[in-house]
């Protein structure tokens, strides 16, 4: 703008003012910026010259050659973000110099330049009135520009909306000046508000000795402070104030100091709100380093290996012991994975947890890991995933403890318990344990072999169920109180097992104590007797067949032996007659022969039991062996009136056999037929191929076999009781001889009979044998009717006198002559094999 345009320029024009300008730059805040710009209108005409500003953008500088400085000046004072400052004057003379005073601090700064005196600055406020300064030749130092400096400071100040005052720079720090707003904000605040009056006197309270310490140090060192001060107005209105301490300076001296007041409660109290948040961040930071440094201390003093990692399974965090116990160090930590730990043979164990890993569920497991010394140890393992707050998973967090002790133990328990399990599965006994009150919780094998139960059928006080009715009731009250007492329990009854049958048991319980000899559980077991039982029972009742054995063997000798001496009696009686000594030496043959056969019978039962029996195999017909027998005791069956049938086929019957063992047998078992059969019974001897067996059947119409006696009745001196029959039992080796005999000649006999008064049969099978090389063709003939002694016919009445083969028992007066009668009623009954020839 040109000299001319304003009339009322409070500066006089002088043409002879050709000296150069400074131009003139003002540095402020964007708070500071928007509140001139309401009370300031700033104008800068130049006849050319650029506005620039240094690189940082805080320092604007204007001279004569900007051609747009208004405008760039203009854009400087809106820009946002800039930190508020009162603006103060420097001189440079120099570019170099305009930046060192920059970096001092220096927020105005005027640059001399040469230019045209045309060149006017003017500054328009709002009363309207101009404010230039033409062609100055130093805006410094000339009286005139101070004198327009000056009007256009007051102005600017006194139009501030901001609290402003002026103070010297010496102390107390007096009031030089200052502007309405801070006359109205300190008549309301009833403060000291007289120019002249010290700045201790403008600053309540405590705040007071700070103010004074930053007006110091402004004074000293003519830097900017900020003091915070905190009025108290009425109704207890407290508000807080920040005042912005600058130093105002003319050729690098203090020439005084200016303090803008702004309202910072607002701020205030946001700096307390965040000073309160960052006091609780600081407490709570201290806190949790507290808490982290005890974690560390308690996770470090356990007695387990702490550890924690991310999704990749690579270890983030682990305690002390951890370190301690794999003997690695933290940087080789990272590179740590399980893989180097567990033994090859664990490996189910890796894949356990990569499936935990992956379903993010909680792992507990056991494996063997290779420790610090090289030493493989069993460790125990627990942990649980990790979540983010967004419930993202980051890994896991576990402890591990070595159970090395333990698991040796558990396996040396197991161990234990397999041998336990196997030795008592394998025992001959049903073995059972029950707790302190009796309640049975384990069977072995053996049990449930047996019975044929299940744990749920027999478990606690259910195994009564496989008890005897009968003696359950015994069982029960005696184990019961043994429970009850602690006492050793032992009992015999029977069991039921899978069979449905019953077998005896005896019964065992030991109790078993913990240290202090309380009852903890009781074990037992039922051994099974009934095969010793039975054995007894057999031993008994041959006790009690030796027994009548012997009494009957007594009876048996003495009655050969009564005849045996009065035959000898005769012959010293009648030693002179021919005929006396003759029948004398005819008993006492006789009855030596009887007893030579009593006594050939129990050594033949002896050899028999003791496998010493001799036999001469060779083919034999059976037929003849059994016409022998039936001849044997033909005159026997006549004697008795006994109906004897004979049936064996039409031709020879090879069997491999010794013949005079094989006649023993049929004799055995044919006489027996014929002593406990009565008048008028039969019998009958059969004899048939079957199959590949010779079967012979000699039955009677006898007295017949008790089911009792049937059992035993091949055993040695087994018999029915004399009461049945009316001829002599015998000693009762008979069917024992036939059966032992029988089966050393791969032989087989078996006995069956209705029941007593209704007869047996005895079968005895042979394995059919080939006949001989020099044995005649077998001739087929037609099968014959069976042969029936005695023929049936009206002599059979007459046949009434008995016969027997042993000789009669001596009576007082004497041997007497017995006569028989036969078919060919021949005057003696003969025996041996002439006897035999005659029968038939």
């Amino acid at each position: 703008m040109r000299s001319d345009e304003t009339q009322d320029s409070p500066v006089p024009r002088s043409s002879e003012e050709t000296t150069s300008v400074r131009g003139v730059a003002l540095f402020g805040g964007s708070q500071l910026a928007l509140r001139l710009e309401k009370v300031l209108q700033v104008i800068v005409t130049a006849a050319d010259g650029p506005f620039d500003s240094f690189e940082d953008g805080t320092l604007l500088v204007f001279d004569a050659r900007t051609a747009q400085g208004s405008e760039a000046l203009l854009r400087w004072l809106h820009q946002e973000g800039q930190l508020a400052r009162w603006p103060c004057l420097t001189v440079a003379r120099e570019r170099h110099q305009q930046r060192d005073l920059h970096r001092q601090g220096a927020s105005v700064v005027v640059l001399e330049e040469e230019i045209p005196d045309d060149s006017h600055l003017r500054l328009r406020l709002d009363d309207a009135v101009d404010r230039w300064n033409a062609a100055a030749r130093r805006l410094v130092g000339s009286d005139e520009g101070n004198r327009v400096t000056s009007t256009l400071v007051r102005s600017w100040i006194e139009q501030l909306p901001l609290p402003m005052a002026l103070f010297s720079p010496e102390e107390p720090f007096a009031v030089l000046a200052h502007n309405q707003a801070y006359h109205s904000i300190a008549g309301v605040l009833h403060l000291s508000q007289g120019v002249g009056s010290a700045v201790s006197s403008h600053v309540p309270g405590s705040k007071a000795s700070s103010a004074l310490e930053a007006f110091r140090e402004v004074s000293r060192s003519a830097v900017t402070r900020s003091v915070d001060v905190l009025f108290h107005g009425g109704q207890d209105e407290t508000i807080s104030w920040c005042w912005n301490i600058s130093p105002v300076q003319s050729r690098g001296e203090v020439m005084a100091i200016a303090a803008v007041a702004v309202d910072a409660s607002p701020l205030v109290e946001v700096r307390r709100t965040l000073e309160a948040e960052v006091s609780r961040r600081t407490d709570m930071e201290r806190s949790l380093r507290q808490t982290e440094v005890e974690f560390r201390d308690v996770v470090n003093g356990l007695p387990l290996l702490v550890w924690q990692h991310d999704v990749h399974g690579c270890l983030e965090m682990v305690n002390d012991p951890f370190f301690e116990y794999f003997g690695v160090t933290e940087h080789q930590l990272k590179e740590l994975r399980w893989e180097d730990l567990v033994h090859p043979e664990d490996a189910a164990y890796l894949d356990e947890f990569a499936a935990y890993v992956r379903e993010q569920r909680p792992f507990h497991a056991k494996a063997r890991v290779k420790t610090a010394t090289d030493e493989w140890r069993w460790l125990e393992s627990w942990a649980r995933p990790r979540f983010a707050a967004n419930q993202e998973f980051e890994g896991f967090i576990g402890t591990s403890a070595d159970v090395t002790a333990r698991t040796q133990t558990e396996i040396a328990l197991r161990e234990s318990e397999e041998r336990f399990r196997t030795m008592a599965d394998n025992i001959s006994q049903l073995a059972w344990m029950t707790d302190s009150a009796g309640c049975v919780t384990w069977y072995n094998k053996r049990w449930f072999d047996y019975t044929g139960t299940t744990l749920e059928d027999v478990e606690g006080w259910k195994w009564m169920t496989v008890h005897h009715p009968e003696h359950l009731d015994r069982v029960v009250e005696k184990v019961s109180r043994c429970f009850e007492t602690g006492e050793s329990w032992e009992d015999l009854f029977p069991l039921r097992g899978a069979d449905g049958n019953y077998r005896w048991f005896l019964s065992r319980a030991l109790p078993i104590r913990d240290e202090h000899g309380r009852i903890v559980r009781w074990f037992g077991t039922n051994t099974d007797v009934t095969d010793q039982r039975d054995i007894s029972e057999r031993l008994r009742e041959a006790d009690r067949r030796k027994d009548e054995y012997l009494a009957m063997l007594g009876h048996e000798l003495r009655n050969p032996l009564a005849a045996v001496q009065s035959a000898t009696e005769l012959l010293t009686l009648q030693r002179s007659d021919p005929v006396e000594v003759e029948k004398a030496r005819s008993v006492l043959s006789r009855q030596s022969r009887h007893m030579a056969r009593l006594i050939d019978d129990l050594l033949e039962a002896s050899r028999i039991a003791r496998g010493k029996i001799n036999v001469q195999l060779q083919q034999v017909d059976l037929r003849s062996i059994l016409y022998g027998s039936v001849e044997a005791l033909g005159t026997t069956i006549l004697e008795r009136e006994l109906e004897l049938v004979v049936d064996l086929g039409a031709g020879p019957l090879w069997v491999t056999a010794d013949p005079v063992r094989l006649a023993q047998i049929f004799d055995n078992i044919l006489a027996n037929a014929v002593k406990f059969t009565k008048a008028p019974g039969r019998i009958w001897v059969k004899s048939h191929k079957v199959g590949a067996h010779i079967e012979t059947r000699i039955g009677d119409t006898g007295i017949g076999l008790r089911p009792e006696v049937l059992r035993s009745i091949f055993e040695p001196f087994r018999q029915e009781p004399q009461g049945h029959t009316d001829s002599s039992a015998g000693l009762g080796l008979g069917l024992a001889l036939a059966k032992g005999l029988t089966e050393i000649q791969s032989g087989s006999i078996e006995a069956t009979s209705a029941g007593l008064g209704r007869g047996s049969e005895f079968l005895v099978r042979f394995p059919e044998a080939d006949p001989p090389v020099d044995a005649p063709p077998r001739a087929e003939a037609p099968a014959k009717e069976p042969h029936r002694h005695p023929p049936k016919g009206p002599h059979r009445r007459r046949q009434r006198r008995r016969c027997r083969d042993a000789e009669p028992r001596p009576r007082a007066d004497g041997l007497r002559r017995r006569r028989c009668r036969q078919w060919k009623r021949s005057p003696r009954c003969l025996g041996g094999e002439r006897g035999r020839r005659r029968a038939v």
